[in-house]
């Protein structure tokens, strides 16, 4: 109710506001972004829909270079959103389309312009995990790079872009085989793990990507202190109370298949009646 009161005053002020007024871009994107948490929470199209119509507003009423950025981001963030809830390979291209454009018009020195390499490296990154060329998965880890390095390390997203660039890794490991690319894809991990809150909504998903990676390692070693490592991290994503149910169903779906897997029949029912409680 909170969400929808507060979208009604931002859309009574937007009304109020002169097609000419200096503000009208900043209340246009603020609307949009409003409609585009809502749609994150409750996975309404309407809203995703709404802020891509709104950005897209916004981005033909900008008249200067950061009000032009901002909104060529934002627009590219509700592209690359349909493409995850519809699947077009077209809503992907355009994204990274807006986010080099956004790109290339911010300075050097502001702070958009880490988000924005972020962005664009996450938009490579899906397009190499879709079957691009090798190059694509290049651009996207040395984007990852320039984006962390312009992250202060007390930043609130330094933990999303160390995963990213993490993830990166990992698919180069997949497609190569090459072990350097999954120790890169494991410390990048440990490094979000490490600075991403006990209590945090993504703690289980960022614990059980490195517990991937330990996983990709035993697989490789066969040493059993990886797998244990594997299946202590998967345990505390099962565990991680303020994660987000299915990435704690995630965590658990793997454990269970660790556990079977060495026959510890035990702990695998434990696993599994655990789990069944999570469920919706």
């Amino acid at each position: 109710m909170a969400d929808s009161e507060n979208i009604e005053r931002q859309q009574e002020a937007l009304e109020r506001t002169p097609t000419d007024h200096p503000d009208r871009v900043g209340r246009l994107l603020n609307l949009g972004r409003k409609h585009h948490d809502r749609y994150l929470d409750i996975g309404a199209m309407v809203d995703l829909e709404t802020a891509i119509h709104l950005y897209q507003e916004a981005l033909d009423a900008s008249s200067t270079d950061s009000d032009r950025a901002a909104s060529l981001k934002d627009l590219g963030c509700g592209y690359h959103d349909r493409y995850h809830d519809a699947g077009p390979m077209t809503d992907l291209e355009t994204a990274v389309q807006l986010w080099k454009e956004g790109l290339g018009i911010t300075f050097t020195d502001s702070p958009e312009r880490a988000c924005l390499l972020d962005c664009l490296a996450s938009g490579y990154l899906e397009k190499a995990q879709e079957g691009a060329e090798a190059f694509v998965l290049e651009s996207a880890i040395s984007l990852f790079h320039m984006a962390l390095d312009g992250t202060p390390t007390n930043h609130s997203d330094r933990a999303s872009r160390l995963m990213g660039l993490g993830a990166a890794y990992h698919t180069k490991y997949a497609a190569k085989r090459t072990r350097v690319d999954l120790e890169a894809a494991i410390q990048k991990f440990h490094e979000a793990v490490d600075i991403t809150a006990k209590n945090s909504p993504d703690r289980a998903y960022r614990v059980q990507d490195l517990a991937n990676g330990y996983l990709y390692k035993f697989e490789v070693d066969e040493v059993n202190a990886d797998c244990e490592t594997a299946i202590q991290l998967l345990q505390e994503a099962v565990d991680s109370l303020s994660s987000r149910v299915h990435d704690r169903l995630n965590a658990g779906m793997v454990l269970m298949s660790c556990h079977a897997e060495a026959k510890n029949w035990p702990e695998a029912w434990q696993t599994a009646t655990k789990i069944v409680t999570l469920i919706p």
